[in-house]
């Protein structure tokens, strides 16, 4: 079965930081972000992480049904879920 890790602000600072050591560890990756579209269009095309959402407010349905639905099609399980944003 495949890892998957949940980073929750994970496309900046040490979000990214650690996206990209649980990419190292061979973990898949589903990193959300609260709304800088360009630094996450940035941190997509530097570490070819697929899985990168925009979330609605915190903790609204809506953001978890979108991130959930990113990593259910290839997965079965979320291992750590890590939540990282500073709002």
């Amino acid at each position: 079965m495949a890892k998957v890790a949940v980073v929750s602000g994970g496309t900046r600072g040490i979000g990214a930081a650690i996206s990209k050591a649980l990419k190292a560890a061979g973990y898949t990756v589903a990193a959300n972000y609260a709304g800088n579209d360009e630094v996450a269009a940035k941190f997509k095309a530097e570490t070819g992480m697929s899985r990168i959402t925009r979330s609605a407010p915190k903790a609204s349905p809506k953001s978890v049904t979108k991130l959930g639905r990113s990593i259910s099609s290839s997965t079965t399980q979320v291992s750590p879920a890590t939540p990282c944003s500073t709002k």
